[in-house]
């Protein structure tokens, strides 16, 4: 697992405006980031911003922090044309801080043994269509369990089934 942190100074009053656009326009640009694992923002306060991104690998790492630096780009350019007269607006980006992730504190391990993931989630997680996933679960490629007429899978069966088909 990799991490990076990012770390931006902006003006205190646009705080709450700057989240709303990073989780309404750049969440979902980086939530398809292939390996992403999590992303969030930290509001410290006084114009203070960090975010926080882990990925599975050192790539998807550095794709992220391409795509978050081209963002901020292109959001900066378009609150300069869309102000009236000399806009009020400053951003300091510092420098990135990256490398492997150790895992301290997280979910704990009993819950994600037993997390089930609908057919639908299974299928976004591996970029394959519903129908794909069901053939694999009645072929028993993938073991799944069935609750009250719910088809689910268990994350930790997804994983084994994605290293059986791992190639070196």
């Amino acid at each position: 697992m990799y991490a990076a942190i990012r770390r931006y100074h902006i003006d205190h009053d646009r705080t709450s405006l700057v989240i709303e656009h990073i989780l309404k326009n750049f969440v979902p640009l980086i939530r398809q980031t292939p390996g992403l694992h999590a992303y969030h923002i930290i509001d410290g306060g006084n114009g203070a911003l960090a975010t926080l991104t882990v990925c599975e690998n050192q790539s998807a790492i550095e794709s992220t922090n391409t795509l978050a630096t081209e963002w901020i780009k292109q959001y900066l350019a378009s609150r300069i044309i869309s102000e009236q007269g000399t806009p009020n607006i400053s951003v300091r980006g510092e420098e990135v801080f990256q490398g492997n992730l150790y895992e301290g504190v997280s979910e704990p391990t009993y819950k994600r043994r037993l997390q089930l993931l609908s057919v639908q989630e299974v299928g976004e997680l591996l970029g394959l269509g519903r129908s794909w996933v069901y053939q694999q679960i009645r072929s028993g490629e993938i073991p799944s369990v069935h609750l009250g007429g719910s088809v689910k899978v268990k994350r930790t069966d997804l994983e084994e089934y994605i290293e059986k088909h791992r190639r070196s």
